[in-house]
């Protein structure tokens, strides 16, 4: 990895705490997208994860503008997890897709099974997506760093144990309303 992209990585991350801090929320779809179309540019994503994870998020919103029903959303979450499946990952290789995959689906689980639990005037949607989007930009922000700081020499291999919790991590504060309650 050059300097220039140390560089990118660097600016892609401040853009995302900036945009945390500065709307409150993670809820911009678009800077979601552009955050993974950076950690695949760098090569910390495959192609296909991108697709899977972009295509999660289109259909995470057109749920939450309710053009898609929840049944819809819902089994969307099962057949693009189904297709990550049949990818057959063996290494490092498909373990953002997988992890958001599997936050996204054992959200969808629990919300359907504790419906009483969703926070009122919200929809099962949105909390699913809380959790999702959580997840991504807990990816997007350790992604970015690790791989600045592997260029700047201050650590000399990619964790993916450090991006999986991050990403763990970013899911539970979003889920559990921490990030509303430091940011709102």
């Amino acid at each position: 990895m050059t300097q220039e992209d140390a560089t990118h990585f660097t600016n892609a991350t401040q853009d995302f705490k900036s945009y945390v801090t500065d709307t409150q929320s993670i809820d911009d779809y678009s800077l979601l997208k552009s955050g993974i179309d950076t950690l695949k540019a760098k090569g910390i994503i495959d192609t296909n994860e991108q697709v899977l994870i972009k295509k999660l998020l289109v259909m995470g919103e057109k749920a939450e503008q309710n053009l898609i029903s929840f049944n819809d959303f819902s089994q969307g979450i099962s057949d693009i997890k189904q297709e990550y499946e049949n990818m057959n990952y063996s290494s490092s290789q498909g373990v953002f897709a997988g992890i958001v995959l599997s936050i996204a689906d054992a959200s969808k689980d629990w919300w359907i099974a504790n419906e009483d639990a969703v926070p009122q005037g919200m929809a099962k949607t949105s909390t699913i997506m809380k959790d999702v989007k959580g997840a991504v930009g807990g990816g997007i922000v350790n992604g970015s760093w690790q791989a600045f700081n592997i260029v700047k020499g201050a650590v000399t291999a990619f964790s993916w144990g450090a991006f999986g919790w991050a990403m763990a991590g970013g899911a539970i504060l979003a889920s559990t309303g921490v990030l509303d309650y430091i940011f709102g």
